[in-house]
């Protein structure tokens, strides 16, 4: 490898769950692998409610023997774009109305 050649990227990789207001009683909340790259990282805290636009992706196991002729891999998000919603600088009540306003565009498109 010629690492004169090489281009370096900040990358960065944050587990996304959900709020613990959506939680059914009883259930664990769901969680998801989120990838920033570049201008990207850094741009979210621990405790952010986030709007996230980008794709989601597989990733094939680097560690996992192979077992026959399946493959095996895992899913991650990678993302475009990111909106820090911070419960710090808004209430309760505004950050429920701004998820909420969220789902229903969601769900416009579908």
């Amino acid at each position: 490898m010629n690492h004169k050649a090489c281009k370096y990227v900040d990358y960065q990789e944050v587990v996304l769950q959900e709020p613990t207001d959506d939680v059914p009683h009883g259930s664990m909340p769901r969680h998801l692998r989120l990838v920033l790259q570049g201008a990207l990282t850094q741009s979210c805290a621990p405790g952010d409610i986030l709007h996230v636009s980008g794709v989601f992706l597989p990733r094939a196991y680097q560690h996992a023997p192979t077992i026959g002729s399946s493959l095996l891999h895992d899913t991650y998000f990678e993302a475009f774009q990111v909106t820090p919603i911070r419960k710090t600088m808004l209430d309760t009540e505004t950050v429920h109305t701004k998820i909420n306003d969220m789902r229903s565009v969601h769900k416009d498109e579908l």
